[in-house]
């Protein structure tokens, strides 16, 4: 005999995972119920009504049960949601009403990942409530690096980099087609060359944050059609390119040494959370400091951070 079970009180169970239950919301929620057995059904039961309680054996598996069922309904949930319904939701943690901006930043900061990573954080969000579904540290950290970057940015009204560079290509993109990513590598070259303020505000011209009746207008706009036609004319052909004082061997050689300064922190007895954290706030600092191009800023963090390690160490040794 099949046991009966208060519709309403067992969809009030659900109800998080959806703004407003549908009638097909409901229909699910059924067939998931009746494939449990009639036991499982009448534990439910129980618990629902309050007969059973989670410190008694059978309210501790009525409990699971309805854990169970509600990892199922989100599974059937989150098919009918896109790839970015679900990073805007996860998101929304931090921000409850996302505006447009809002996602074209979230949208900048996961386009920084490969494809691969992208579907690994998404996976994540997925079923991050449920240790049904493993996940790597790797993962986590990255996603919530991002979650981080994404806080800061509504706490500080600051457009991340990713999202002032995003912007950018999307404009030279539209004057020229096939825009690739040699196109990108040049116009981060370009973009070394001018002030972080000057790139500020020409981010903030192309998104119509400047008045076009205000003076500023004129000088941001020369500022653009000024890197646009440096951008027309840089060579195309990687070997052709022109790069003073041997730029690659430079950063080379930096990118050697960052990888030395790391050890040497592991080696203090840093995690590499701690030293993560050391090296996104230091960067963070140089960068306020108007040193601004990426191979200044590795110089300085590695010259700093040197003598950094040398105070640590001779702490040690009193």
């Amino acid at each position: 005999m099949e046991r009966r079970v208060s519709k309403r009180e067992l969809y009030n169970y659900f109800k998080k995972y959806s703004v407003e239950l549908t009638d097909m919301d409901k229909q699910v929620i059924n067939m998931l119920f009746k494939r449990l057995s009639e036991e499982r059904q009448a534990r439910i039961q129980g618990y629902i009504d309050g007969v059973y309680h989670q410190r008694e054996k059978a309210g501790r598996n009525a409990a699971k049960d309805l854990q169970l069922l509600q990892y199922q309904f989100m599974k059937y949930q989150e098919t009918k949601m896109s790839s970015n319904e679900i990073l805007y939701r996860y998101f929304s943690t931090v921000k409850k009403e996302l505006t447009l901006e809002d996602k074209e930043v979230i949208d900048a900061l996961i386009s920084t990942l490969s494809k691969d990573n992208q579907q690994k954080i998404i996976q994540y969000i997925r079923y991050k409530h449920h240790q049904l579904y493993p996940v790597d540290e790797k993962t986590y950290k990255v996603a919530s690096l991002l979650k981080n970057k994404f806080k800061k940015y509504v706490e500080t009204s600051k457009f991340p980099e990713e999202y002032k560079k995003m912007v950018l290509y999307q404009y030279f993109a539209s004057i020229k087609e096939n825009f690739s990513e040699e196109d990108k590598e040049i116009l981060n070259t370009l973009l070394k060359k001018i002030s972080l303020e000057r790139r500020n505000r020409i981010v903030d011209y192309l998104k119509g944050k400047i008045s076009h009746t205000s003076d500023m207008n004129k000088v941001v706009a020369k500022d653009l059609q000024l890197l646009q036609r440096k951008f027309e004319q840089y060579p195309r052909n990687r070997s052709n390119i022109k790069v003073e004082g041997n730029y690659l061997k430079k950063v080379q050689v930096l990118l050697e040494a960052m990888k030395v300064i790391e050890e040497s922190f592991y080696q203090l007895g840093f995690s590499e959370e701690e030293y993560r954290k050391y090296k996104l706030e230091k960067e963070q600092k140089i960068r306020e400091r108007g040193i601004i191009s990426f191979e200044d800023v590795m110089s300085t963090f590695i010259t700093e951070s040197y003598y950094c390690i040398k105070a640590y160490q001779e702490r040690k040794t009193l």
